[in-house]
């Protein structure tokens, strides 16, 4: 029997575990989002990936894991091998959304304080998550693993006939993600990607919408000419504000953070100083790098970033995951799978990952990132006239060539999205 984990978009649920700390999860959904980037880099030029959605999918898979399987798992997704009972690693999480969920509600207290004192209406920061397992009705599921994901990921059980009906199944999972991203995630799992053998769909999603910390007047943007893969130039239409953001000039490229309203989440981006210099750059990107970004110091600027928009299709990451050392998951050598901490297994029944799909969906304008992923085991515009740009800032950033992106937490460091 295949445990199929349908993962959407990401994190975790609303209980505070005050002794906990984030730096586990973050150092987790880094280096494992970078290693799966720079796998993907090659046969994908354009690219988008949430490291947080698949890490919290992929979390949930491994509080049912046990032995061998349990360890290769350990050691591909970056957890610490001394957390034998995944207590430090689930409450890391559930600390990280911790911070995600105050953002969200210091967000929105900021825009009613606004609107209450000038009676403009301003955007706030909206992430929303949910879980959920989707599973057999009737099969013998472990009570420890769904007390688990119910209380720690907010992820209770929804019974579904796979067997029976695996089309029905895969269009009320399908559904599911579509409700939760705003239907920003449709047609996460292909057709034929739930059959009568799977037994258990995971699924993660997360809705992300921001806006600027600062103003992109619409009327500022104009087509500017962007160097296609780093050679042919076609003209883009590119924004341009005069705006402080955190900046950190490197070897052979310059580190940008870009805020969100509030300035905790900000878009990274890393520029490389020639226009096909992005193969370096991308050998360069390290958790180290990312958590530099989060702290570069500010500067005032002229910022030209072009407009952008990215929906992948759905993107298997199974063959991956076990070429990076995770195969006894996927049953490989047959017979090797173990996740007897979701069901007790019996001779020629047993659960084993299937596939791991992951799909994402980012819009970057003038006002704000609009962005949605889902892994199954924004805007503030107050009117008048632009002002006029004057050419004396200390810098002039021009994103006019392929570059690497982020949208990041940074207290914690941790990126929700990466891509390219």
């Amino acid at each position: 029997m295949k445990l199929l984990p349908t993962f959407t978009v990401f994190l975790l649920g609303a209980i505070s575990h005050r002794g906990a700390e984030p730096s586990v999860a973050v150092t987790a959904v880094n280096e494992f989002g970078i290693e799966l980037h720079e796998r993907f880099a090659s046969s994908h030029p354009n690219l988008c990936l949430s490291p947080l959605s698949i890490e919290t999918a992929l979390a949930m898979t491994y509080a049912g894991a046990d032995g061998s399987t349990r360890d290769e798992m350990a050691k591909v997704l970056r957890y610490p091998v001394d957390d034998k009972d995944g207590k430090t690693l689930n409450e890391s999480f559930q600390k990280l959304n911790d911070s995600l969920v105050a953002l969200c509600k210091a967000s929105e207290a900021r825009a009613a304080a606004e609107a209450a004192r000038s009676g403009m209406k301003l955007d706030s920061v909206l992430i929303l998550t949910a879980n959920r397992i989707f599973g057999q009705r009737g099969y013998k599921f472990q009570a420890p693993f769904l007390a688990t994901l119910k209380d720690l990921y907010h992820s209770p059980l929804e019974e579904l006939d796979f067997a029976s009906n695996p089309e029905i199944a895969r269009r009320r999972v399908n559904g599911w993600v579509e409700e939760q991203t705003k239907k920003r995630i449709a047609n996460l799992i292909p057709r034929n990607g739930i059959t009568s053998k799977t037994r258990l769909a995971l699924a993660s999603a997360l809705y992300f919408k921001a806006p600027w910390d600062f103003e992109f007047f619409s009327l500022a943007t104009t087509p500017r000419p962007f160097f296609v893969m780093g050679k042919s130039v076609m003209q883009v239409e590119t924004m341009t504000a005069k705006c402080t953001v955190r900046v950190s000039r490197e070897d052979g490229f310059m580190a940008v953070g870009i805020p969100y309203a509030g300035a905790d989440l900000q878009m990274v981006i890393l520029l490389p100083s020639q226009p096909d210099g992005l193969a370096e750059v991308n050998k360069k990107l390290t958790a180290a790098l990312l958590a530099k970004c989060a702290v570069m110091p500010e500067q005032e600027v002229i910022l030209r970033l072009p407009k952008f928009k990215m929906a992948s299709l759905s993107m298997p990451l199974g063959t991956e995951l076990q070429a990076m050392g995770m195969k006894s998951a996927f049953d490989k050598p047959p017979g090797s799978a173990n996740f007897a901490g979701m069901a007790p297994p019996r001779r020629g029944d047993y659960l084993g990952l299937s596939e791991i799909y992951h799909k994402t969906f980012i819009v970057v304008d003038e006002r704000g990132a609009e962005a949605a992923a889902a892994t199954t085991p924004g805007a503030m515009s107050l009117g008048g006239p632009p002002e006029p740009i004057v050419p004396l800032p200390p810098l002039e950033i021009r994103v006019d060539r392929p570059f690497i992106f982020a949208i990041q937490h940074a207290p914690s460091g941790a990126c929700l999205f990466l891509g390219r």
